[in-house]
């Protein structure tokens, strides 16, 4: 957004009468007023002043500076994301990613799905059905590496389970008898 404002030297000018610049001197404080509205709670209302929200423009990487700690929206794949930069000792931290799928709600929550941490720490979930024999399954998205993955029993009194074949892609499923269904939280980056 622009907001024009009169910069002819210092407004009001030494000589200037007030009849001659009190245009300008309204337009600036107009301006100052729907400059400072853009993503704040307006002057006059509870809370004045707050950020209602902050609008990260899309730059590049800023570069690093010793003593500043920077926010910026920047294009990572084909989603904006926003990323942190440090005081020039660190690269980069991406906060956001894109895309992250977290369906569902309480009663039916979704058969599988994963969320990112900042610094690059991914967690999924999700359910699926193990047999004696083995249920192959795939992660929501593929790891680079994976660290954990947690598995549980959805009913009460149900038998034992266990993976294997554990990748970066999925794992198979076993149950000790019979068909279940279980849980998991895999987590890597």
């Amino acid at each position: 957004m622009s907001y024009p404002y009169n910069v002819n030297g210092a407004i009001p000018g030494p000589n200037d009468l007030l009849s001659q610049s009190q245009g300008q001197i309204q337009t600036n404080f107009a301006n100052i007023v729907g400059w400072s509205a853009v993503d704040h709670v307006e002057y006059g209302a509870a809370n004045a002043g707050f950020h209602d929200q902050v609008t990260f423009p899309v730059v590049g990487d800023p570069g690093s500076a010793a003593g500043l700690v920077r926010t910026y929206g920047k294009t990572s794949g084909s989603f904006t994301e926003i990323f942190l930069q440090s005081d020039g000792t660190r690269g980069p931290i991406q906060l956001t990613k894109g895309n992250v799928n977290i369906t569902g709600n309480a009663t039916t929550p979704p058969a599988k799905g994963h969320s990112f941490l900042p610094g690059g720490l991914i967690i999924q979930w999700g359910s699926v059905l193990a047999t004696p024999g083995g249920t192959a399954f795939t992660f929501d998205v593929t790891f680079s590496a994976i660290y954990s993955i947690t598995i549980g029993i959805q009913a009460a009194g149900a038998q034992s389970s266990s993976l294997s074949s554990v990748s970066v892609a999925g794992a198979t499923a076993h149950s000790q008898a019979g068909t279940q269904a279980i849980n998991y939280i895999a987590i890597g980056v």
